[in-house]
């Protein structure tokens, strides 16, 4: 079923690269957005099968391209290569005078740094592309920042901050019909709730994403991660190991290491707390194993501290300016 679906879309790239040459790149790259969380691997072929057939190097529909392929790259867990994508196309949005590509564009490299636990120097990057997006007037793209930033300060255990910036975000989803952010703030509102210990908040707030068949795979992965998160917290073990392996399943689907890394950890907590000790070590390796390939000293080299130092004399940059 997939290769065929695969095949199909692939026979679109010839129908549709005269367009990206006349920078009308809306056709594929639709057809990416609705299969990239779902299936995130036949995403990367189609773009990078674009990509290699656009004539122009330096048009806006190449970096349109690069900012897809960025994020789906940020999805999977493989920074490096989507911090790359992101640098290429945030040049030639820069060159080319395109705020609302620069705007998104920040937005994505401060999600490489939240996914490196950078998270200054990510609300720094989220906190750029609002200014720009408020200059525009992209309010989509304001309630994303808003998520971001909101999922940054309950990382650094700020919890009123983090609610703030989540409901704010949450309730322009709303406003603006835009579902995917929506479902993302209720997913990010539970885990703020699991990160304060508000176990039944958080239980709720992933029992939406649970129930709701609209959701993507890729959100139902992070809820059930949370569910299990919350089930491990109550001491309901058996649940928490039910939930976990659902989320695991879902997430190797995906082939999204950043999402089995999360499970991976949690199903080993619960293993041991459920005198399952065998598997708890079996899933303890599993977690270390894809943790590191996360986030090894080989890969921090290759995103490396340049591009950091960039960022930070951008942010110089900024603060002058202001």
């Amino acid at each position: 079923m997939k290769s065929t679906l695969l095949i199909s879309l692939l026979m679109l790239i010839h129908f549709n690269i005269l367009a990206f040459e006349d920078n009308k790149t809306d056709s594929l790259i639709d057809v990416v957005q609705t299969i990239q969380y779902n299936n995130p691997d036949s995403g990367i072929i189609l773009l990078e099968k674009a990509i290699e057939n656009l004539a122009e190097k330096k048009e806006l529909s190449f970096a349109w391209l690069h900012y897809h392929l960025a994020y789906i790259y940020y999805m999977k867990g493989e920074y490096p290569t989507a911090q790359n994508k992101y640098l290429v196309a945030y040049h030639i949005f820069d060159s080319l005078d395109s705020e609302i590509g620069k705007a998104k564009t920040l937005n994505g490299r401060g999600l490489i740094y939240l996914g490196r636990e950078l998270y200054q120097e990510a609300i720094t990057l989220f906190e750029k592309a609002m200014v720009v997006n408020t200059t525009i007037k992209n309010k989509p793209s304001i309630s994303s920042n808003y998520l971001n930033i909101g999922i940054c300060y309950y990382k650094l255990n700020d919890s009123k901050k983090a609610f703030q910036n989540l409901h704010k975000a949450l309730n322009l989803a709303i406003s603006n019909e835009n579902y995917l952010i929506k479902t993302m703030s209720l997913n990010h509102l539970g885990h703020a709730h699991l990160n304060s210990k508000s176990y039944d908040s958080a239980q709720f707030y992933f029992n939406k994403i649970e129930l709701d068949s609209e959701a993507s795979q890729w959100e139902k992965a992070f809820a059930f991660t949370g569910l299990a998160e919350v089930y491990l917290a109550k001491e309901n073990y058996q649940e928490a190991i039910k939930t976990g392996e659902t989320g695991l399943r879902i997430a190797k689907e995906l082939n999204a290491k950043w999402d089995i890394a999360q499970i991976t950890k949690v199903l080993s907590q619960a293993y041991e707390k459920n005198n399952q000790y065998k598997k708890a070590l079996e899933f303890a390796n599993f977690y270390k194993v894809y943790s590191d390939s996360l986030l090894n000293e080989a890969k921090n080299r290759e995103i490396s501290e340049i591009e950091l130092q960039q960022s930070r004399l951008e942010n110089e940059k900024l603060s002058s300016e202001k």
